[in-house]
C-alpha cells in the first residue's frame, strides 16, 4: 500500500487509551510511520473498517480504525501521554 506520508515521522492520535511496548498506556504515538494492509502484516484477512495499520517504528501497530489524527511532527513532541517509539 503506497502513502505518501510512508517513512515520514508522525504523530498519531488515537480514539481510546492503548497498551505501548512498556506497558504504559497512551493515546497518542510519534515515530516513523509506515502504512501496512492488516492482511499483509497479521496473515488473515481483515474487517473493512481495520483494513490496514499505522506501524510506528516496528513496534507499535495501531488499526486505521483507531487513528484520529495523523501530523507530520519531524521533532519529539512533549507531553506524557504520547508514546515515543525512538
Amino acid at each position: 500500500m503506497m502513502n505518501m506520508y510512508d517513512g515520514k515521522k508522525l504523530l498519531i492520535s488515537t480514539s481510546d487509551w492503548f497498551y505501548a511496548p512498556d506497558g504504559q498506556t497512551y493515546k497518542a504515538a510519534w515515530g516513523t510511520v509506515k502504512i501496512r494492509k492488516a492482511e499483509e502484516l497479521l496473515g488473515v484477512p481483515a474487517r473493512n473498517h481495520a483494513n490496514w495499520y499505522a506501524v510506528v517504528d516496528e513496534k507499535l501497530f495501531i488499526p486505521g480504525c483507531k487513528v484520529d489524527y495523523a501530523i507530520v511532527c519531524n521533532e519529539r513532541p512533549l507531553g506524557t501521554a504520547v508514546f515515543c517509539c525512538e
